[in-house]
């Protein structure tokens, strides 16, 4: 109760510099017979009727519903994709006992892009996630191939490298989903640790390499998810140093701030939208990813796969706007900008599962992106060939 109460402050506190002026809930029965009003709220369930789509939302003084007609066809049809558990604000007029929906106000980044100051020499950050080692469907050969990259001294961007993110699913993990036992290369988890450190022991000592846990990792499930454990850590820095970070992760370099979220509360979204699945996902990933920033959460929708540790405050809410947000899990592309964010997600470097063929799911695979810290600007670099 305290992590959704903390949640609906921090995106109310948002959604107030939209400067409109919000009454609680429990006032709304008071508003005259056509008057119009708006409240801040979190959305519990919506109820698809014959010719209405009717919101059940609620605040801390109480709860009501909000319907809204299918003949205003553009606001039914956003409405429709309101993901549960998240906090917006809606515009409402008062007709009889019913509300009316008028319009919705998302807790969305500023349109206004964020200033970026070219003072700062060129330097250069690598993003990636998803590598899978342990599993038979790892592809080593394009991994080697990004190593060897990353070794070119000569080539001028190369050379300027700093830092090196690895954003979840460094390992296959064991247990993680039904019939993994049979995609298993190594067959436990200290095992594929080791044979990741090898990898990572070949890239160049001056590049630092940051490390943050997905639901694939040996530690807990529950968002946010605390840096890989110190017995597990030692396998790892074995042969080089590696900074661990929790999931997510907010990494400031040179004033620019970076979000690091591994994506597990993207299959939710993925399952909420209506004109998204798993076989469309390669078209629909920046819309889902988007979604993030729109509702100003990294994980909205409760109650689904992704576990959120039950504490006092939600540390999953987007609060101070970053310049980028990386992603993985979902194995497939993004480079995009949002409202002055850029967005990327690098795909994978495991082949498709059979479990990713069920969903129908096709994976982008062997892609790391080079991103200017300087300008913010972003290229993907493929590896396969």
């Amino acid at each position: 109760h305290k992590l959704f109460l903390h949640r609906y402050h921090e995106l109310r506190k948002l959604l107030s510099k939209r400067r409109v002026d919000f009454i609680p809930v429990s006032e709304i029965p008071t508003l005259k017979n056509g008057e119009e009003a708006s409240v801040a709220v979190m959305v519990l369930s919506k109820q698809e009727q014959k010719n209405s789509l009717r919101l059940e939302v609620d605040d801390p003084s109480g709860q009501t519903y909000v319907v809204v007609s299918r003949k205003n066809q553009q606001l039914y049809d956003l409405a429709l994709e309101l993901l549960t558990d998240v906090v917006i604000g809606l515009k409402i007029k008062r007709l009889g006992d019913l509300n009316i929906l008028t319009d919705i106000i998302l807790p969305d980044v500023d349109e206004n892009s964020i200033r970026i100051s070219n003072k700062i020499p060129e330097n250069y950050f690598v993003l990636t996630s998803d590598v899978h080692v342990g599993s038979k469907h790892f592809r080593k050969d394009s991994f080697e191939r990004f190593l060897d990259w990353l070794n070119r001294g000569r080539d001028g961007v190369v050379k300027r490298i700093s830092h090196l993110i690895i954003c979840g699913d460094l390992v296959e993990g064991i247990g993680i989903y039904p019939g993994q036992e049979k995609d298993l290369e190594l067959r436990n988890v200290e095992d594929q640790l080791k044979a990741a450190a090898e990898l990572l022991a070949e890239i160049p000592q001056r590049i630092k390499i940051v490390f943050s846990p997905g639901n694939h990792e040996p530690v807990r499930k529950a968002l946010p998810q605390p840096p890989l454990q110190p017995r597990y850590r030692r396998i790892l820095n074995e042969k080089r140093e590696i900074i661990h970070v929790s999931n997510p992760a907010q990494i400031v370099a040179d004033g620019r701030r970076l979000t690091i979220y591994h994506g597990q509360g993207l299959d939710e979204i993925i399952q909420s939208l209506p004109t998204v699945s798993y076989s469309n996902l390669p078209e629909k990933a920046v819309e889902v990813v988007t979604t993030l920033l729109r509702y100003r959460h990294l994980s909205p929708i409760y109650g689904g796969n992704t576990q959120l540790l039950p504490m006092t405050s939600d540390r999953l809410v987007i609060t101070e706007r970053p310049h980028l947000l990386q992603t993985g899990h979902i194995h497939v592309l993004v480079n995009t900008v949002y409202r002055g964010v850029r967005l990327v997600n690098t795909g994978a470097w495991q082949e498709q599962t059979d479990y990713q063929k069920a969903l129908g799911l096709e994976p982008n695979i062997g892609y790391a992106a080079i991103v200017n810290i300087s300008d913010m600007k972003t290229g993907i670099e493929n590896f396969n060939h």
